[in-house]
């Protein structure tokens, strides 16, 4: 059912998608744009698609220390579906972005995340 769901969206949305299932269980808009490299214009259509598909969910809360609103998906399960379906490749590029310099790349919660999407997918 999640596949089918996916199936239904753009090619830059379900980027944006994986690029949130790489970020972890929440991000923000900046950082969704910058892992994925879009635009913020570009950025703004695919997470209104990806919000309208109900896939990802705007939070309640602000992220005082990021400095707005975050982002997660609806469901553990479709974030593992994302992860899974985005590729080795793909998903290789988006770690090194998301974790390397700069991004998140000094956050301890993010490689927390990272060590965890690795060891998960590892057991798989």
């Amino acid at each position: 059912m999640i596949l089918r769901r996916l199936a239904r969206l753009s090619s830059p949305t379900r980027n944006l998608l994986a690029a949130g299932a790489v970020l972890g269980h929440d991000f923000t808009f900046e950082e969704l744009c910058q892992v994925a490299q879009l635009t913020p214009q570009d950025g703004l259509d695919t997470l209104d698609e990806a919000l309208q598909s109900l896939l990802l969910l705007e939070s309640c809360h602000r992220r005082e220390e990021r400095g707005g609103v975050s982002y997660q998906f609806a469901h553990d399960k479709i974030r593992e579906v994302v992860y899974a379906e985005a590729g080795d490749a793909r998903r290789r590029v988006y770690h090194s972005r998301a974790y390397g310099p700069g991004l998140r790349g000094n956050s301890r919660q993010g490689i927390g995340e990272a060590y965890a999407l690795v060891e998960y997918e590892r057991r798989r």
